[in-house]
């Protein structure tokens, strides 16, 4: 029961910091206000915040960690990739197949924050939700390996489209 409440409001806060970010990029779109410095900052920011709700799963077992660095490394080459663009003069637009990944791993956040707020509401009453290994883990496997797949694709777009590729 103690670790219930903290996870839930972590969890609906996490939640709104995702709601807020899909709105903060609509409204700066629609409104003429994107700027360079939130172009490269608020995808970090994402990639910080994925990354950590993950790397707390891999942690209690929740999710597998190959996924994880799957995910890992495509934030980092992307974003070295987009840094390297910008060195040049170029700048790399989000792609629709970005946009994509980035919505499937905050699906995948928030399914694993319900599958963790359920574990901890259930066993605070003695009623167990899991036993060890969750009985979601072949699921929510499917649903990493999906989200890696989506991860990887968008990060062979990026290299693909990028002028990197074209001076070697």
């Amino acid at each position: 029961q103690s670790e219930f409440i903290p996870f839930f409001f972590g969890f609906i806060l996490a939640f709104l910091i995702g709601i807020t970010d899909f709105f903060d990029g609509y409204l700066a779109r629609k409104y003429g206000k994107v700027t360079l410095f939130g172009k490269l900052l608020d995808p970090v920011a994402d990639k910080i915040f994925v990354i950590a709700a993950l790397l707390f799963f891999v942690q209690i077992d929740y999710f597998p960690a190959w996924i994880l660095l799957i995910i890992v490394v495509r934030e980092l080459a992307v974003t070295e990739l987009r840094i390297f663009s910008l060195k040049d003069g170029t700048e790399i637009e989000v792609s629709k197949l970005g946009k994509w990944k980035a919505l499937c791993q905050y699906l995948l956040v928030f399914y694993l924050g319900v599958l963790r707020c359920l574990d901890l509401f259930f066993s605070s009453k003695d009623l167990p939700f899991f036993d060890s290994p969750p009985p979601f883990k072949p699921l929510t496997i499917l649903l990493g390996v999906i989200v890696a797949v989506v991860t990887a694709a968008s990060m062979i777009e990026y290299f693909l489209k990028s002028n990197l590729l074209k001076k070697t």
